[in-house]
């Protein structure tokens, strides 16, 4: 999530929508909570237990390091939880779509609004590093060097497959999917998105 070039990292990314979508919420007099995790849940401000200030704190303090493993911090927020939420989950959902995709449907079982956001880099999207690069996993240290003319094609047919099995996944548990990459304007993801939230309800 921390990889950066010329647009911001996937998790500033993520901090910028979380920040927007808290201050719209609170315009409307909503409780806003916050959970950071990687395989378990790493900080917790309950909705309505803090300001948007001390969020926005929380967003710009804490940095994202190791694996994450949606499962197990989904579980633990739904112990945490009170009352029935809208949540929405920013991530770049690196693990088995299904498994994701199950994680995010047993909340929207219980009775909350889930929202998936998933998160690429501009630069991940398309694969549009040197020819000749040395790869590395932010989150296992783990390199790999490569051609990138090579293996671009079966890359991009494999994320896109990953896209596509997530995206279903989450419909077919009625979890809402918004897909982005980090030189989209967040103003028009967001907006695009809740007009058609919006006229999705009306349709119910």
């Amino acid at each position: 999530m921390l990889f950066r070039s010329d647009t911001p990292s996937k998790y500033d990314y993520a901090c910028y929508a979380a920040a927007s979508l808290a201050h719209l919420a609170q315009s409307q007099r909503d409780r806003v909570g916050l959970a950071t995790f990687d395989t378990s849940i790493r900080d917790f401000l309950p909705p309505g237990g803090t300001g948007l200030a001390a969020l926005l704190h929380q967003l710009e303090t804490t940095q994202p390091a190791g694996p994450g493993a949606l499962e197990p911090a989904v579980r633990e927020l739904m112990s945490r939880l009170r009352r029935r939420s809208i949540i929405v989950v920013l991530s770049d959902f690196y693990e088995p779509a299904d498994r994701a995709a199950r994680a995010l449907g047993e909340a929207r079982a219980r009775g909350h609004d889930v929202v998936a956001v998933h998160i690429l880099h501009a630069i991940e999207k398309g694969l549009q590093v040197g020819d000749t690069s040395v790869l590395e996993d932010m989150e296992t240290s783990e390199q790999l060097a490569l051609i990138a003319d090579d293996v671009r094609p079966a890359y991009q047919a494999a994320l896109d497959q990953h896209c596509e099995e997530l995206a279903n996944a989450c419909r077919s548990r009625r979890v809402d999917y918004v897909a982005c990459d980090t030189s989209m304007p967040l103003a028009n993801i967001l907006h695009r998105y809740l007009l058609e939230r919006a006229a999705s309800k009306r349709l119910r």
